[in-house]
């Protein structure tokens, strides 16, 4: 049993996104990693696509596992043939991590990195607005109750240029 040698790599890859697919994310990203373990030069979109969909996996779990999701995205952005659009979808999905484990700023030296092309990429400002929201959710937290409205009305003006900006990026309706 098994897949053949020359197939080994497309078989785990459509293993583990069936396995994804249909709620068993452990098992999914198991078969993964035998693609994520793979020589990358044999098939790069296959690991690039493992990698991408091991991170998204970890982050839509029931119980996230955030770290582990970062270090496949961090994985995923230190490959040297990574196209554009794939380069885009993990430094959002990097920033993403980052905002979740409450690391703000390097969330926003993420978005910061992305090439010029990619600003007006929905995703990217949607993640924008998002790290802005958890910065001062986390901020609000550290507050008495009595603190929280004075300190969000001054948060006001930030969010509402972060809503603009997404705006902005969504494509226009037809």
């Amino acid at each position: 049993y098994g897949f053949p040698p020359e197939r080994e790599q497309e078989g785990n890859l459509m293993l583990g996104k069936s396995l994804i697919e249909s709620g068993q994310f452990d098992e999914g990203i198991l078969a993964l990693h035998d693609v994520i373990a793979a020589p990358h030069d044999t098939h790069p979109e296959w690991k690039q696509e493992a990698l991408y969909l091991a991170a998204d996996t970890c982050l839509l779990m029931p119980r996230p596992r955030t770290p582990e999701a970062l270090g496949y995205s961090d994985q995923l952005l230190a490959m040297n043939s990574l196209p554009d659009e794939y380069r885009t979808l993990a430094l959002v999905q990097r920033a993403e991590c980052l905002s979740d484990l409450e690391r703000f700023d390097e969330a926003k030296q993420a978005l910061a990195s992305l090439p010029p092309e990619a600003e007006k990429n929905p995703a990217a400002a949607l993640m924008k607005g998002r790290i802005l929201l958890d910065e001062v959710e986390a901020n609000l937290d550290k507050l008495t109750p009595a603190d929280r409205p004075q300190a969000a009305a001054a948060q006001a003006d930030e969010i509402s240029s972060a809503f603009n900006d997404l705006m902005r990026a969504m494509p226009a309706n037809e």
